[in-house]
């Protein structure tokens, strides 16, 4: 069950996979999406749904969008990946 400190909220899909909506860690700020391992051929094998950027919704954005300290991501994966990815951010937090 993924519990660390930038998850906000999650929704098991079905077995095996889900959402997570979660707060950025602070080594993703200034760098694209797809350079912090989001993507269907990133190192995760986690895609961010969207992103919440203040006021605006980022539906499905590109892999070269930069990460600022306030956004909100949704993504969605594999369990496996998602604690994957959520273990590597408590390892630099």
């Amino acid at each position: 069950m993924l519990t660390l400190g930038n998850i906000i909220d999650y929704i098991p899909v079905t077995t095996g996979y889900g959402v997570v909506k979660m707060t950025v860690p602070a080594n993703y700020v200034g760098k694209p999406l797809s350079e912090a391992g989001f993507s269907n051929r990133g190192r995760l094998e986690v895609i961010v749904l969207l992103m919440q950027r203040k006021q605006e919704i980022i539906i499905s954005p590109r892999d070269n969008e930069i990460i600022r300290s306030d956004d909100v991501l949704v993504v969605s994966g594999n369990w496996d990946k998602l604690e994957e990815l959520f273990s590597r951010i408590q390892k630099t937090d």
